[in-house]
């Protein structure tokens, strides 16, 4: 998308990079990533590479401005970010930092139920900041965001109530099973240097995900797979990354297989066509210790 604006006489041009997508029968907008900051060649190679995505290769081959290169696992995350939109999780934890820190760790927790340090490790191996427009983050911010839920949590219960937690379970909410999580449960999060909210807030993420994974099980239930089963399978999918002139330019998602294409129909998700590419790398502080290196 290409826009003009003129301002004390001046013309400003700007580019964008967007996806169109059917949401409760209406067309709506999702604007990727702002492209202005290319030169003209570069989003000449962009649009041309769009107008061949399904080519790639062979466009590349005639290219040497052009080089494709293996991306991230963009394939579960998506799915799982889509479904937290449409079900309203997204708009419940909001779109500041802390909101998309607490929804990557709801995601996360249902890729693979870990520690705060593999989630990191995990987003490492998943576009998860290029899908959640987030900044670079370890496990010390993890720590931090669960606090902040804990303190949030009855405002996010309170926006989900009305799209969530009463469609078929009038009497639950996540209060309540939140505080029964943790009861007896001292000895078991002390080992991990939890303090009273972080307990909370990692049972919330728990019920959170939980959720995710209902609603999932829900669409694939004529499917002869299990939510976990479809998670892995998904995540398997991978970006490509369009590099021009040796800058990255977008992710480009490819055509799933067609196993891939049954869960994603089933789970009435559509993938993007791109993804934009910023270059975030979320990163542990802590090493693999030597015993782990050894094996």
């Amino acid at each position: 998308e290409t826009r003009k604006s003129i301002h004390k006489g001046k013309t400003y041009i700007y580019h964008y990079l967007r996806q169109s997508y059917r949401e409760g029968g209406k067309v709506r907008h999702h604007r990727i990533a702002n492209l202005s900051h290319c030169a003209d060649e570069e989003i000449a190679a962009i649009r041309l590479a769009l107008k061949h995505k399904d080519d790639l290769e062979q466009l590349c081959s005639v290219s040497e401005d052009l080089t494709l290169e293996q991306g991230r696992s963009v394939g579960a995350v998506w799915l799982l970010y889509d479904l937290a939109r449409e079900t309203g999780i997204e708009a419940a934890l909001g779109k500041s930092r802390d909101g998309k820190l607490a929804l990557w760790q709801v995601i996360a927790r249902v890729i693979d139920q870990g520690t705060r340090l593999s989630a990191v490790r995990l987003a490492g191996r998943h576009a998860a900041c290029d899908v959640l427009a987030l900044d670079a983050f370890n496990e010390d911010h993890f720590y931090e965001n669960l606090d902040w839920l804990a303190a949030n949590q009855a405002d996010i219960e309170d926006h989900l109530a009305r799209r969530v937690l009463r469609r078929d379970e009038p009497g639950l909410y996540l209060y309540d099973v939140t505080s029964s999580y943790l009861e007896g449960t001292e000895n078991q999060f002390g080992a991990f240097g939890y303090n009273r909210d972080g307990k909370r807030g990692h049972a919330f993420v728990v019920m959170l995900a939980y959720l995710l994974v209902r609603e999932l099980a829900e669409r694939w239930r004529d499917l002869d797979v299990t939510v976990q089963e479809g998670i892995d399978m998904l995540s398997t999918l991978c970006a490509t990354q369009v590099i021009i002139k040796g800058k990255p330019g977008c992710n480009r998602i490819p055509k799933p297989a067609r196993p891939l294409q049954r869960l994603l129909d089933a789970a009435r998700v559509t993938l993007p066509e791109a993804l934009p590419n910023e270059g975030v790398i979320a990163a542990t502080r802590k090493k693999l210790t030597g015993r782990r290196r050894k094996r």
